[in-house]
C-alpha cells in the first residue's frame, strides 16, 4: 500500500515537501524535486526547512511546530500564503507537516 501512495503521490502535478515534527525535510514529491532542480537546489531530503525560507519566515515556521507539538487540535496552519497541514499519528502525536503548492 506506501508503495502505491508514493506512486500517486509522484505522480500529482502539485508539488509537496513532508517534513517531520523538528522540521527536517523528509520527502519530496517529483514535482516539487524538479521545481527545485531548476533553482539549482538539488538536495532537500535531510534538510532543515528554515534552509529554504527567509528569515522572518523561520521564526514562524520555528514557532509553529513547537506549537503543534504541544497543541493536538491544530490540523492546519496558514503562514502568509501558504497553508501548512498537520500529520499525526492514532494517538494525536505530532509527527511532521507537509506543504502543496
Amino acid at each position: 500500500m506506501e508503495e502505491i501512495l508514493i506512486n500517486i503521490i509522484n505522480n500529482m502535478e502539485k508539488r509537496i515537501i513532508f517534513a517531520d515534527n523538528k522540521g527536517i525535510i523528509r520527502y519530496i514529491n517529483k514535482s516539487a524535486k524538479e521545481y527545485y532542480l531548476k533553482k539549482g537546489i538539488k538536495k532537500l531530503v535531510g534538510k532543515s526547512l528554515v534552509e529554504f525560507h527567509k528569515t522572518k519566515t523561520n521564526k514562524e515556521i520555528l514557532a509553529v511546530l513547537d506549537k503543534l507539538e504541544l497543541d493536538n487540535t491544530i490540523e492546519k496552519v496558514i503562514i502568509n500564503d501558504t497553508t501548512i497541514y498537520v500529520v499525526r499519528d492514532k494517538e494525536k502525536n505530532f509527527m511532521g507537516i507537509y506543504e502543496i503548492y
